[in-house]
C-alpha cells in the first residue's frame, strides 16, 4: 500500500486505484498487469508484449 501511495503525482489515479486494490487483496502486480507505451496500438501490444493465455490487464503510461 505504501509502495502505491508513494508514486509520483503524474501516475494516473487509475493505475493507483487497481495497485491499492491488488495490495490490500495481496496480489503480485506481475500476475494480473502488463504496461504498455501510451502510443501503442492493440497490435503493437500483441507484437511486443508476451500475452499469456490467462486474462490480463494492460496499462497504457
Amino acid at each position: 500500500m505504501k509502495d502505491a501511495l508513494s508514486q509520483p503525482e503524474s501516475t494516473e489515479m487509475a493505475h493507483l486505484h487497481i495497485k491499492l486494490l491488488m495490495s490490500h487483496f495481496q496480489e503480485h502486480e506481475d500476475g494480473l498487469l502488463l504496461h504498455a507505451d501510451v502510443a501503442a496500438s492493440a497490435a503493437d501490444v500483441e507484437k511486443k508484449l508476451n500475452l499469456h493465455a490467462s486474462p490480463r490487464l494492460i496499462l497504457l503510461g
